[in-house]
């Protein structure tokens, strides 16, 4: 007889994940939301400070699925951009959508966007 003594994963639904903002490197979290399976909805955003980042463990989960964003987003708390970008670095920042090239804040890497997003790292909001 085989004994799995860890815990069962806690299915998250609902979820900050942490971002920067592209303009003036500043952190945010964005709300998401799994509206169902393995779709994901971002409705909110808000400034956040790294220590609060680190103590709540916004970045240690990892989730899979499809990402939207809902016509309530508000957009980035410091810019106003109205989509996000996850960087090949594994890190996500705001983007203005009307614009094709984007340089990611945390890295430096620039080029043309391409693809969805299908995996980010996120945090539990409880």
């Amino acid at each position: 007889m085989i004994e799995n003594n860890d815990k069962p994963q806690k299915k998250i639904k609902v979820g900050i994940i942490i971002a920067k903002c592209s303009k003036f490197k500043e952190l945010f979290g964005i709300r998401t939301e799994n509206i169902n399976n393995d779709n994901w909805v971002s409705n909110w955003a808000f400034k956040i400070k790294e220590d609060v980042v680190k103590r709540e463990g916004y970045d240690k989960t990892k989730i899979a699925g499809s990402f939207l964003i809902s016509p309530e987003y508000p957009g980035c708390p410091y810019c106003g951009n109205n989509n996000y970008v996850y960087c090949c670095c594994g890190k996500v920042s705001c983007h203005n959508s009307n614009e094709e090239i984007f340089t990611c804040p945390w890295c430096g890497n620039s080029g043309p966007l391409s693809g969805p997003v299908t995996e980010m790292d996120i945090g539990s909001d409880r």
